[in-house]
């Protein structure tokens, strides 16, 4: 009964609803095509932003960049593992010691 109800909805606006569609694209694409086309070159890009800036600063933002992430790579993977980091491998090598100390 449901799946009848949501055909028959789906039936009586689906024409209402892909007019609307089509309207909507169609004036999406007409601001897209009357848009002023502006193609740079690679350096043209950024050229405009970073040009009073110099390689020390830039090489400063690179590090605070690297510094930053590993700093937050670091709180994540604290917060994520649930106890010591290696608790686990501790309790492996007592479990797996008394089978060594037999050979010695």
């Amino acid at each position: 009964m449901t799946d009848e109800h949501f055909m028959r909805q789906w039936n009586k606006g689906h024409a209402a609803f892909s007019a609307d569609v089509d309207r909507k694209l169609a004036i999406l694409a007409r601001h897209l095509s009357s848009r002023e086309r502006r193609y740079f070159g690679i350096g043209e890009v950024y050229g405009h932003e970073d040009a009073g800036r110099s390689p020390a600063k830039s090489l400063l933002s690179g590090l605070a960049a690297c510094v930053a992430t590993t700093a937050l790579f670091l709180t994540v993977a604290a917060l994520a593992v649930p106890g010591p980091a290696f608790a686990a491998q501790g309790a492996i090598a007592e479990a797996v010691a008394p089978t060594f100390t037999v050979l010695a």
